[in-house]
């Protein structure tokens, strides 16, 4: 798949439905999905399995880093 181009148009918690989904357990703050402008969801996992959820992290342009976190 190719993102390039695309645009995130909304941040989210993940629904219950979509963790059913998954087969993940919800443990703490639901992962973050970002939705971009074609319907196309992103979201972390814990590994490439896909055995769990995990979070998004980032750097800004001044450097500092961040964590996502939706609720």
């Amino acid at each position: 798949m190719d993102l390039t181009g695309k645009r995130i148009v909304k941040c989210r918690p993940m629904a219950a439905q979509e963790m059913k989904e998954e087969d993940w357990e919800q443990q703490g703050n639901p992962p973050s999905v970002l939705v971009l402008d074609d319907g196309t969801k992103l979201y972390t996992s814990r590994d490439a399995e896909g055995n769990g959820p995990g979070c998004f992290f980032g750097v800004e342009p001044s450097g500092a880093t961040f964590r996502l976190v939706t609720r």
